[in-house]
């Protein structure tokens, strides 16, 4: 009776642990379903794709490829496939400096002029950790050697990012007082890493991380020319279902040029959570907020997502997107590498991260947002378009009551009080409207105010003229004219075609084909003297009006 009773019990525990493995089996089926639906326009062997990863800890809870890393013979995206991974390589470039800290072979605040002589003496001490966190104030590389006259298919090194950054007299801001992101930072921080170390930017990083954790595959390449075997091709839409090749043309150091597979960046982040290189302490410092000098902490990779701390970070070229999220707290990463050009990846991260990460989820505002105004005439006048000095730009606009961003949601704003309104899509965003006819953009990082213009007014060719002439910028070692043809400002070089000048006011024109933003420069007697590009992460470039 008792070998009965015994035989029934195991058949019991069998049977149990048939269904719960069964059912956990469905479960998992369930979420690979999701996933492939997430990427259901990355599959197919006449389309490039990416490739997915997710990890818990060690252990390896997704992996997929989906659609072509090379179109022309047809190979498929796999966990060995090796991408170019854009800006993720910055976390490494940041990890070597503090490698290095730890070794007391530099310190986060010294002067980067110790490592870096022949950078200009701005006046003011630019540190190492300005660079990690964005805060030095020293003007994006590729932005300069674009409006320098660089193509778009123009092979940037290290040694021509280099000569442009040892050309610069100013700085978009002084040290400390704001974070703008600027790849220079980056780029910067790689020279350090060889002064301070004595070796090559690469053969560190070989030998002080990637050897140590077993990625075989990762490199750092400053040769456009050096053989990557495995490589995925860059490529991006000339119509809907139709690729054409993007090549990658960047290659500078430290703030990119770095080549991975998959297989090598789930090793990396797994590093994270179990420490074989560094020490859990090294992977706080790598993800510390910055400090501006008035004590504000910024900061361009850590959130907080329904309750959860997140680490995110992403990057971008030509056709290649990738993004990389880590969940700390739950030991869960997700990875992403794609090459077919869509900047959709990125609304992909936390649908992706939704399938796994529950249980966590705080309230976005305690206020509850009043109805919208009846009388639609007062939502109007906060309607028109928007310029900040940076170049940023908003257009509002209303329908039936209701005030709409037309670059955002499609969902109308949400009325928080008479004059603030907050995005649907993000409740620490805000829109404060003022009597004056500006308004001020509130983010978690900062605080912009932006004019409003009226773009219905005619300038006359008299009035066009006064901006006429030839304008040089000794920064760049460039020139351009202003030229009036048919009643229309163009911007003239003879390295792109002639695009469009538009005027906001008599001092605000805007060239959106290159230049952005830049504000008219005048003397005493009001003439026109010059202009300053203000354009994100370039500010007060001068250039001076030669003839």
């Amino acid at each position: 009776m008792k070998k009965l009773f015994y035989l029934i019990v195991l058949l019991l525990f069998v049977f149990l642990s048939i269904s719960l493995s069964v059912a956990a089996q469905t479960a998992q089926d369930t979420i690979a379903q999701k996933i492939d639906n997430l990427f259901k326009n990355y599959q197919g062997k006449a389309s490039p794709g990416a490739i997915v990863a997710v990890l818990r800890g060690d252990s390896l809870l997704f992996l997929k490829g989906y659609g072509m890393a090379n179109l022309e013979y047809s190979i498929a995206n796999e966990s060995n496939t090796v991408y170019y991974i854009c800006s993720l390589a910055k976390q490494f470039t940041a990890y070597a400096v503090l490698l290095l800290a730890k070794e007391h072979k530099l310190g986060l605040d010294d002067d980067i002029r110790i490592y870096l002589p022949w950078m200009h003496d701005f006046g003011k001490k630019i540190t190492i950790r300005n660079l990690l966190h964005h805060t030095s104030g020293i003007r994006d590389d590729l932005s300069l050697l674009k409006i320098g006259g660089i193509s778009s298919n123009g092979i940037i090194s290290q040694e021509l990012a280099l000569s442009t950054l040892k050309r610069q007299r100013t700085l978009n801001f002084p040290p400390g007082e704001q974070m703008s992101y600027s790849n220079s930072n980056y780029i910067l921080l790689a020279e350090i890493v060889k002064a301070a170390s004595g070796k090559s930017f690469r053969r560190f990083t070989d030998s002080a991380i990637f050897e140590p954790l077993h990625m075989k595959h990762s490199h750092f390449y400053e040769n456009p020319a050096e053989i990557i075997p495995d490589r995925a091709v860059s490529y991006t839409a000339a119509s809907p279902g139709q690729y054409q090749n993007s090549a990658q043309n960047v290659y500078t150091i430290g703030d990119g040029g770095l080549f991975m597979p998959m297989s090598d960046m789930m090793l990396w982040v797994q590093n994270f959570f179990h420490n074989k290189i560094g020490t859990e302490k090294d992977i706080e410092l790598l993800n510390e907020k910055g400090r501006l000098n008035n004590g504000k902490e910024v900061s361009n990779t850590t959130m907080n997502i329904k309750g959860w701390d997140v680490l995110a970070y992403n990057g971008g070229l030509n056709g290649y997107k990738t993004f990389i999220t880590i969940y700390p707290n739950s030991k869960t990463g997700f990875i992403v590498f794609a090459n077919n050009g869509d900047d959709n990846t990125y609304n992909l991260m936390y649908p992706l991260a939704d399938l796994f990460i529950t249980g966590k989820q705080t309230a976005l505002s305690s206020e509850q947002p009043i109805p919208a105004f009846k009388d639609s005439s007062v939502m109007r006048k906060y309607s028109g378009e928007y310029l900040a000095d940076d170049n940023l730009y908003f257009q509002f606009y209303t329908d039936s009551g209701k005030l709409y961003l037309k670059q955002g949601s499609r969902e109308p704003l949400i009325q928080k009080t008479r004059d603030t309104f907050i995005y649907p899509g993000n409740h620490r965003i805000s829109f404060v409207f003022s009597a004056k006819g500006n308004l001020t953009f509130i983010t978690p990082d900062q605080q912009l105010t932006m004019n409003r213009y009226d773009l219905k007014r005619k300038y006359t060719d008299t009035e066009l003229s006064a901006y006429t002439g030839a304008y040089y910028c000794d920064e760049l070692d460039c020139r351009y004219e202003i030229v009036l043809r048919d009643h229309q400002l163009l911007l003239s070089c003879n390295k792109f075609p002639d695009t469009y000048i538009n005027l906001w006011d008599a001092d605000n024109l805007k060239n959106d084909a290159l230049l952005g933003h830049f504000n008219i420069l005048r003397n005493a007697a009001h003439a026109v003297t010059g202009f300053e590009i203000n354009n994100g992460n370039l500010m007060r470039l001068y250039f001076q009006k030669i003839k």
